[in-house]
């Protein structure tokens, strides 16, 4: 019983972590946070500027 669980385990990591050859190269991903820290490498926090100009769109 536990040996299946270990390869649907083992399955289930390597369909997570693959990506097809015809992806395009894009930031290095880490396990449980992905590419979450290489996204912004701004000072200043996007959600604000998209704020600020959805006002100005919007008034």
């Amino acid at each position: 019983m536990w040996f299946l669980v270990a390869i649907l385990v083992v399955l289930l990591v390597y369909w997570v972590f693959s990506k097809p050859n015809n992806f395009p190269p894009g930031p290095p991903r880490l396990p449980l946070v992905g590419s979450l820290p290489f996204i912004n490498t701004r000072k200043e926090p996007l959600f604000h500027i998209a704020l600020e100009n959805t006002g100005k769109i919007w008034g």
